[in-house]
């Protein structure tokens, strides 16, 4: 009867290892500021390299994933820093200039900026004598 239960507990290991782990997903914290010309952000996103952040402007989405890769050692006795993806998504105003976004990782800081449509933008008139 021990062999029984040894065996059904074993299987039920294999079976739990077999099914795929979720990896959390994070909100990253974000600061966003105007100026004349363009709106910026910045996202904290410990961890991430600018090889594992995507940016995508979509029918007035912004959307931000980035991925952390862990490359801890497989012998973990405790970890309490956690690894996962990070996702935020913004709705983007229809006064902003989708075709001019710049993006850039420091640090894991991701800074965006997007320029303001022309039609927006101040605009000096000059005054003609007459």
């Amino acid at each position: 009867m021990a062999d029984k239960e040894l065996t059904k507990k074993t299987q039920a290991d294999v079976t739990r290892r077999e099914q795929p782990q979720e990896r959390p997903v994070f909100v990253p914290a974000a600061d966003i500021w105007e100026t004349p010309d363009a709106i910026t952000l910045k996202l904290d996103m410990p961890g991430v390299g600018p090889e594992d952040v995507e940016v995508n402007v979509q029918r007035g989405t912004l959307r931000i994933h980035g991925k952390v890769n862990a490359d801890a050692p497989e012998t973990v006795l405790y970890a309490e820093q956690r690894v996962g993806d990070f996702e935020r998504e913004f709705t983007l105003s229809e006064d902003l200039d989708t075709d001019n976004v710049a993006a850039a990782m420091n640090a894991g800081v991701l800074t965006l900026t997007i320029g303001k449509a022309d039609k927006v933008k101040p605009r000096k008139i000059a005054v003609k004598a007459e």
